[in-house]
């Protein structure tokens, strides 16, 4: 089994932004679609529209959603419609992954909950192949490494992913 952490990637500054992000603070509330204005942006580039943003929550492209909604219940999705007064739009969709227990005993820890080495406790993962860890004060969205091959052969980019380190712990005191 292996794990990676999605990532943003922050080498890209030009996507969309939510100009009021009090408008998200319970954005699965409800499951109609919302609309979002975006910050200004001033550039003859335009935005970019990255497949994933992890700021200030996880926000997918259509694609990511379709990989995603096929290989992982639990997740919740609202669509949203990002604009700006520029006339640019585009579909997103706010994602609440499932949210696994699964934060191994070795994981190191700076402080209390911030992760210095995260370690996946792979007995616990299970069938998951997209999903949260439950307990930590940071949010990691966890990929198994099938879903981010699909994602990779789909054209699917810029991402960042990092590897996770899984161990297999067992509570039967063996």
């Amino acid at each position: 089994m292996e794990c990676y952490i999605l990532k943003q990637d922050d080498h890209v500054s030009n996507y969309p932004r939510i100009k009021d992000t009090k408008q998200i603070r319970n954005v699965f509330g409800d499951v109609t679609p919302m609309y979002c204005e975006t910050k200004e942006y001033s550039s003859s580039l335009g935005y970019i529209e990255l497949p994933f943003i992890d700021k200030p929550c996880f926000i997918v492209s259509d694609e990511i959603k379709k990989i995603f909604s096929s290989y992982q219940e639990g997740g919740q999705f609202r669509t949203v419609m990002f604009s700006g007064k520029d006339g640019y739009s585009v579909l997103y969709h706010f994602y609440q992954p499932v949210l696994i227990d699964c934060l191994s005993d070795v994981t190191v820890f700076y402080s209390k909950k911030t992760v210095k080495e995260l370690v996946l406790d792979g007995s616990k993962i299970g069938a998951n192949k997209v999903f949260q860890v439950a307990g930590l004060s940071e949010k990691y969205l966890i990929v198994d490494l099938e879903i981010l091959e699909i994602m990779l052969c789909n054209g699917i980019y810029p991402i960042v992913f990092q590897k996770v380190a899984i161990s297999r712990e067992t509570n039967n005191g063996s």
